[in-house]
């Protein structure tokens, strides 16, 4: 039987809705994520008695010393993930490696001499 997530009264989709509604006018503007706040079930993490509160703009308790997290700390974060994918990162990362990998192979280092600076050289006879 699936899981059905839709809720009523302060568990409803036009709760979820209002509280997106908040994060944009708090400055989120990533449609990717309002949508996917918009679709979880925050109602599902915490305790029954909480539930009216679920789509508040507050961490709220989940037992064990832990909290679900504030909904717009969870947006900005999950922007900013957004902004580049681990994919980019990962083939930038490999460029990087690539260039300094070429870099040493051309510039050999000299070995360097172990001379004292202040002891006179000794000529050879």
């Amino acid at each position: 039987m699936p899981l059905d997530i839709k809720g009523i009264g302060m568990t409803s989709q036009r709760t979820r809705d209002r509280l997106a509604k908040t994060l944009v006018e708090m400055g989120i503007k990533s449609e990717a994520v309002l949508d996917v706040i918009r679709k979880t079930p925050r109602h599902f993490f915490i305790d029954e008695a909480l539930a009216s509160r679920a789509y508040e703009n507050t961490a709220l308790p989940i037992g064990f010393n832990q909290t679900i997290s504030q909904p717009y700390i969870v947006a900005k974060t999950s922007k900013n993930i957004n902004k580049t994918t681990t994919l980019e990162k990962m083939k930038k990362a490999q460029s990087q490696i690539q260039t300094i990998q070429k870099t040493s192979k051309k510039t050999p280092t000299k070995p360097k001499t172990t001379q004292t600076p202040n002891k006179p050289k000794t000529e050879k006879k």
